[in-house]
């Protein structure tokens, strides 16, 4: 297959999922995508925080004199007034765990209400076909299989939000992450950005 019909393919694939969710998804339940969608991208900050604060306490225990050279660590360690290099070692080890345990009950909360989401929206969906259905005459009703009514009742609103849903915040999540990963990688070194970059195109034009 050539690229312009791979990427044709995949620009008419997000065309359809944006369609998809325009037309199963309530003006109320938009507003709350958006939240959510600001929610997900807090956490997929926090995440990146989260892995790069452990790299200064690495720094510090393999290079202990770069408290005091270091601009920054060395302003805290002043302004604390800690005495000792080891005091002030536990305390950032104190204040990088304390992090990590809000970032991951962050996370579980974002998780946990984008759960109740999709399941409002797989019962919001449910209810619309189920009325579709009901509204149908004695004989029109009667015509249709029920395997057919429970197939867009019960199955493809859990489908829907499985693999329709779940999958487009999951790609937002680690779009964020891989965002804020390459941005701060151009901001301490821009030839190792570069280098990165011109390895993924590579790769990209090759595929």
């Amino acid at each position: 297959m050539s690229p312009s019909k791979n990427n044709y393919s995949t620009a008419q694939a997000f065309r359809q999922t944006y369609k998809s969710l325009q037309d199963h998804l309530s003006p109320l339940q938009k507003k709350r995508i958006k939240w959510i969608a600001f929610l997900i991208f807090l956490s997929a900050i926090l995440d990146v925080f989260g892995l790069a604060s452990v790299l200064p306490l690495v720094k510090m225990a393999t290079e202990p004199e770069i408290i005091h050279t270091n601009q920054y660590l060395s302003t805290a360690y002043s302004y604390l007034n800690f005495e000792t290099d080891k005091s002030f070692m536990v305390f950032c080890i104190v204040i990088i765990l304390l992090f990590q345990f809000f970032k991951t009950g962050f996370g579980i909360f974002v998780n946990y209400i984008e759960g109740r989401f999709m399941a409002d929206v797989a019962n919001n969906i449910s209810k619309n076909q189920f009325s579709k259905y009901f509204s149908l005459s004695y004989f029109n009703f009667n015509s249709v299989k029920s395997s057919r009514i429970i197939n867009h009742v019960q199955q493809n609103p859990a489908s829907f939000t499985a693999w329709v849903m779940l999958p487009i915040l999951m790609l937002f999540s680690e779009s964020v992450i891989l965002l804020c990963i390459v941005t701060l990688i151009a901001v301490y070194n821009l030839k190792l950005f570069l280098f990165i970059l011109m390895i993924i195109t590579g790769i990209i034009h090759t595929l």
